[in-house]
């Protein structure tokens, strides 16, 4: 219906089945695994995703018949009424089974289902079969004429193969010649590490003989080979705790003998502490040196269980608790140190902000030709940092009386140095000692840095002092003009008559 009548096939069809499992299988190949791990992989995603979709697909037909698709449809099956109620039964018992099912039990089957697929393959395996047969002609006896080897032989085989101390050329926290140069990239040195334990496993069977193996404990020994393989491939952990966690590859051999669970059981102590030991040794060790960070903790949980372990499993919950501890511990520090981080980079961008805006302010004073270029340097340079200082450390910031009264104090100093009037040049007679204390003031909060400067700005303050007082004396002691000035007449001059001569006589004188 919604594509207008036209038949779709089922990979056309949106959020169809064909798009699941076509997604998941991108999802793992992503992953880089085996094609055997894979198999198992999708036998899990059928039987646990795809045979449980029925109430996503509800919710999408209920989508599609509020938006008024085909609301009245109603899907058939054809199927006959036994087979119909056989199936419905079985699906019931399914679905409650599955709910039933806890997380140990899924473990223990999927486990089962790597122990069958493997089991497939040896008996496919002609490296294999060679080998039992190499072993038997070796102890002189013929292939499957020996009893098979119990748990004890194998125990007892792999405690005269545990190493009691760490391999020569593994670093030693307490020895003086410190870390390998350059080991996080010595990829022969990560190949040594993996011939040593190859050389473990075949120690293992040349002790117990591989033709006496049980297929379930010659899987389990591959199986932690895998797992320990696995450690030494992972990228991010640095080469040095790969080396020193390798040394529980015998040991670990010996738990899962003894203890099946621990390949099947998540919450294994043992097994937590080998996922403990390898976060660990991703996050906090410091190949530069290695006595800084938690190699030394590390270090000791090794030597312990290579000198204690014999057959008791509880040793492994006494160390994941210590060793648990100091993760803490290193990973409360983590969290204070990328605390910090953050707020030094929060910081940092407010500290710009601050700036930004206190400059804007101070250039917005200091462009006045009348400024002297010391005033200028003091307002953009010096008196900035004490607008930083407000912004950074008042709560209100701009709306501060501090942040007001620091710009009150810039607008009076480059006040100071305008042209001014009589009546102009009196008032600031009047301010310029108080102008000196606040700018005092002002710097007192920022430390002595500033002290120079400021002293340049007083020293030219005084000069404007100096000559407003100079000018108001001159001013006082300059007479008025002649033309403003009013005699008195008591001071006016009296005039005596001059007498006048006569014009016929003046005439006749010419």
């Amino acid at each position: 219906m919604v594509s207008g009548g036209h038949s779709l096939k089922h990979k056309q069809i949106p959020s169809g089945p064909h798009h699941l499992a076509h997604a998941f299988n991108d999802a793992i190949d992503a992953l880089g695994l085996e094609s055997r791990i894979k198999v198992i992989i999708l036998a899990l995603f059928d039987k646990y995703v795809l045979k449980q979709l029925g109430s996503i697909y509800d919710d999408f037909n209920n989508s599609l018949k509020e938006a008024g698709v085909l609301p009245h449809l109603r899907p058939s099956i054809q199927k006959s009424p036994d087979a119909r109620g056989s199936g419905e039964a079985e699906d019931a018992n399914q679905s409650e089974e599955t709910s039933e099912q806890s997380q140990e039990e899924l473990g223990e089957e999927l486990f089962g289902s790597i122990l069958d697929m493997m089991a497939s393959r040896r008996r496919v395996s002609p490296e294999k079969s060679q080998a039992r047969a190499n072993a038997a002609k070796a102890a002189g006896r013929q292939l499957g004429g020996a009893p098979p080897a119990t748990h004890e032989n194998l125990v007892s085989a792999l405690d005269n193969i545990q190493p009691a101390k760490r391999f020569d050329f593994v670093p030693d926290v307490n020895s003086s010649a410190g870390a390998i140069s350059n080991i996080e990239i010595d990829e022969q040195f990560l190949n040594r590490v993996k011939h040593t334990l190859a050389e473990e496993r075949h120690k293992l069977y040349a002790e117990v003989g591989a033709d006496r193996l049980e297929a379930v404990d010659e899987d389990t020994i591959d199986l932690v080979g895998m797992l320990f393989e696995y450690m030494l491939n992972d990228p991010v952990l640095p080469a040095v705790a790969k080396a020193l966690i390798s040394h529980l590859h015998t040991p670990y051999l010996k738990v899962a003998i003894i203890d099946r669970k621990l390949l099947t059981d998540s919450d294994h102590e043992a097994r937590q502490l080998l996922d403990s030991l390898v976060e660990a040794g991703s996050h906090w060790i410091d190949e530069r040196n290695l006595k800084r960070g938690i190699y030394p903790d590390m270090q000791n949980v090794i030597d312990r269980v290579l000198k204690e372990f014999s057959d008791n499993v509880s040793l492994f919950g006494t160390l994941l608790e210590t060793f648990k501890k100091r993760m803490d511990e290193f990973r409360r520090k983590s969290d204070i140190l990328e605390k910090r981080a953050q707020d030094s980079i929060k910081g940092r961008e407010k500290l710009n902000i601050a700036r930004q805006r206190a400059s804007q302010e101070m250039k917005a004073r200091s462009f006045s030709e009348n400024l002297p270029q010391p005033v200028k340097d003091f307002l953009v340079q010096t008196w900035v940092d004490k607008l930083i200082f407000v912004l950074l450390r008042h709560p209100d910031g701009e709306m501060s009386d501090d942040w007001k009264e620091a710009l009150r104090i810039a607008d009076e100093i480059a006040w100071t140095f305008e042209p001014k009037d009589q009546a102009e040049r009196e008032e600031l007679e009047k301010t310029l000692p108080d102008l000196r204390k606040a700018i005092e003031d002002g710097l007192a909060s920022l430390g002595g840095f500033h002290q120079e400067k400021s002293q340049v700005v007083f020293g030219l303050l005084s000069s404007v002092e100096t000559a407003t007082i100079a000018s108001e004396k001159v001013a006082k002691e300059v007479p008025a003009p002649p033309s403003e000035r009013v005699v008195p007449i008591s001071e006016k001059p009296i005039l005596e008559p001059v007498p006048s001569k006569p014009v016929v006589a003046e005439t006749a004188e010419k």
